[in-house]
């Protein structure tokens, strides 16, 4: 079986690891993804005018570019934790449709996540990536609370 363990450096990641783990077998095939959320950063240039918008755009690509980075120490931390020939990913774009894309074009079995207990208001304004990926996911999915 082919697992994507979708993590950021929270305790729903840590939690969600370390049941998958309980759950793999030697020859499953793990996969750890970090997505740098590129949604974050989509309005900055928003209300600027045309002469700081280049200045403003390098700086939103530094940030971006430092989380990703950030992200890959991350993975390759958690997936030598996890596995020895774990793969490690790092993926840039709106968390939940870039969890589900990475998953389909790994062709995994399994995609695991942690939720976070966020309140009603949160969900409705926000979204939920963990909702977002067990509607679009090409796999089954295994949240972990």
């Amino acid at each position: 079986m082919k697992v994507l363990a979708a993590i950021d450096d929270d305790q729903a990641s840590t939690d969600a690891l370390a049941f998958a783990q309980q759950i793999l077998h030697a020859d499953d095939q793990v996969l750890v993804l970090n997505v740098v959320s590129t949604t974050d950063t989509a309005g900055v240039t928003f209300g600027l005018a045309d002469t700081a918008v280049p200045a403003v755009w390098a700086s939103v690509q530094e940030v971006v570019e430092r989380q990703r980075q950030a992200g890959l120490k991350l993975v390759q931390d958690v997936a030598a934790d996890v596995k020895p020939d774990a793969k490690a990913l790092v993926s840039l774009g709106p968390v939940g449709p870039t969890i589900c894309a990475v998953a389909e074009r790994e062709a995994v079995d399994l995609i695991v996540l942690g939720t976070h207990d966020t309140g009603l208001w949160s969900r409705l304004w926000f979204g939920s990536v963990s909702d977002h990926v067990v509607k679009h996911a090409p796999c089954s999915v295994l949240i972990v609370r």
